[in-house]
């Protein structure tokens, strides 16, 4: 279950500031092909991994009011990707 903590010593401007510098490094992150030296985030191992997983903590979290910042992607087999 996901909880909802609020850093006290964090202003909702700064805790905006870090979300959108953190969504600007990951857009920069190269996603693809987990034989290429150049690739960060490869392919999912496995259907099950994306669709039990990754896609439920992402319906979970947007439930619990979080806002997805970059956007959905869910690529057909056989590459199994999240973008």
């Amino acid at each position: 279950m996901l909880q909802q903590r609020k850093p006290s010593n964090c202003s909702t401007a700064d805790a905006d500031e870090f979300v959108r510098k953190l969504v600007e490094l990951m857009r920069e992150v190269p996603i693809g092909d987990p034989l290429d030296e150049k690739t960060k985030i490869g392919a999912i191992a496995s259907q099950e991994q994306r669709l039990t997983k990754i896609l439920g903590y992402i319906d979970q979290g947007q439930k619990a009011g979080a806002k997805l910042q970059l956007a959905r992607q869910v690529l057909t087999d056989p590459e199994w990707t999240v973008h």
